[in-house]
């Protein structure tokens, strides 16, 4: 069956990822969704106990995790963060890729990754196309603060955090092949994601595999 067409969809916190990948998904191409998947895992009972393990009852919830005190620890604390990658990453990245090989063995030849960390986990090179979503950094804290209910401290933490993530891709030796600018409103950046959609599907010749 050889190897499905990987287009990853990437870029920092509120830029427009899940618009572009709805945009693939609109002409019947699977997207898999990292934010999905770290949901799920973190649903997981062996990932609460190892979580509350590191970092303590005060995330607990209801015999889960409390995701927005987690997210406040995690962010006022470099030590932490790690300690939440270094449980969490390895199994979504192991369920990411099996999610992949089930949509392959289905008969997708195309599939779409959206995730944020695409770069910040070194498997930039997996990809056969990166699009990467960049947006206004003043324009983005305010869509911090709408998506996750939180004050504007919150989401300077979160901006600065991701703006790491912005560098590393802009830094990176296996560069974006696209990049869309989330610079206006909401159908400037859909028309621009459906643009690239064209765009992607014609230069790369994907019309017959999808």
């Amino acid at each position: 069956m050889g190897r499905p067409f990987l287009i990853g969809i990437t870029g920092p916190i509120c830029t427009g990822k899940s618009t572009i990948a709805d945009a693939f998904s609109d002409k019947s191409i699977p997207v898999v969704s990292g934010d999905n998947i770290g949901h799920r895992i973190l649903n997981q009972q062996g990932i609460i106990n190892r979580l509350l393990e590191e970092l303590g009852d005060s995330i607990r919830d209801d015999g889960g995790i409390d995701r927005k005190k987690l997210s406040e620890m995690v962010f006022e604390d470099e030590t932490k963060m790690n300690l939440l990658n270094e449980i969490v990453h390895p199994p979504l990245l192991d369920e990411m890729w099996n999610e992949i090989d089930r949509s392959h063995r289905e008969g997708n030849e195309i599939i779409v990754v959206d995730a944020s960390l695409i770069y910040f986990w070194g498997i930039e090179k997996r990809f056969n196309i990166i699009i990467t979503a960049l947006a206004p950094p003043n324009k983005r804290i305010g869509w911090i603060e709408k998506r996750f209910n939180i004050d504007r401290a919150g989401a300077l933490k979160r901006l600065n955090f991701h703006l790491k993530i912005e560098t590393q891709i802009l830094n990176a030796k296996r560069r974006p092949d696209f990049v869309i600018a989330n610079d206006n409103d909401l159908s400037t950046l859909k028309e621009r994601a459906e643009q690239i959609v064209k765009e992607v599907m014609l230069i790369y010749g994907l019309y017959n595999k999808s």
